[in-house]
């Protein structure tokens, strides 16, 4: 329990002080990546693919992907933001790449009719990196 209160704590810490659209976005943002580490587990698990998981994971990506770029508006990326204004700047590249999120959800749908170990690796690692590119450019560090 210990353990688990210290690994919880930085994202909770993150997430003090914050309000309206910007309590939102870190909400649905955890939930994103809730859903990518159930992913993940999947994919390291030896067993068989539950596809009810993977329509369920591609529910709340297409959702989400849809909801947040309005939950960027201007002038919201003060602390306890970790948004980065530079969104503003780029607006047409940061809304691209939720869209990018909702092709990807799609796809994990599809996947998710047939699923198999290789093709859910290759889904996540491809979709990691549209979260990891979004991350790297529009997101401050911890």
């Amino acid at each position: 329990m210990i353990v688990l209160g210290f690994a919880l704590f930085p994202q909770a810490f993150a997430h003090e002080g914050a309000t309206g659209v910007v309590k939102e976005r870190m909400e649905l943002m955890s939930a994103l990546g809730k859903t990518m580490k159930t992913l993940k587990t999947m994919i390291r698990d030896t067993g068989p693919i539950d596809s009810a998981v993977l329509f369920r994971s591609a529910e709340i990506i297409r959702t989400h992907s849809t909801q947040m770029p309005a939950l960027f508006p201007a002038g919201s990326y003060d602390k306890p933001s970790e948004a980065l204004p530079v969104i503003e700047e780029r607006r047409q590249e940061f809304d691209a790449l939720f869209a990018q999120m909702g092709e990807r959800a799609a796809r994990l749908a599809i996947l998710a009719e047939a699923p198999a170990q290789t093709a859910l690796a290759a889904w996540f690692r491809d979709t990691g990196r549209v979260c990891s590119d979004c991350h790297k450019i529009y997101r401050g560090a911890r």
